[in-house]
């Protein structure tokens, strides 16, 4: 009878934790983050990593790097690859 109890109560806790990884599992959200250069009128550009959840901005953080390019310097990135964040 008291083995019986204990390999309910097992199976119990066990369904139990099992219910709650395939929910929390299902329910993940995609997160990722990248660095991307952004640059002023002066072609001043700076590193920020950039962090993203599915493709909602989270926020921006200044990683340090930065270079001054020449002023006839040319983004070679296309506008929408410029202002996009996520």
């Amino acid at each position: 009878m008291e083995k019986t109890r204990i390999y309910i109560i097992f199976l119990s806790i066990a369904a139990i934790i099992l219910i709650t990884s395939l929910i929390f599992s299902k329910t993940e959200i995609n997160s990722y983050s990248y660095t991307k250069g952004i640059c002023n009128e002066t072609n001043y550009c700076e590193d920020y990593e950039i962090n993203c959840d599915e493709n909602n901005f989270v926020s921006m953080k200044f990683t340090g790097a930065a270079i001054q390019n020449s002023l006839n310097w040319k983004d070679p990135r296309d506008k929408e690859a410029i202002e996009k964040l996520c």
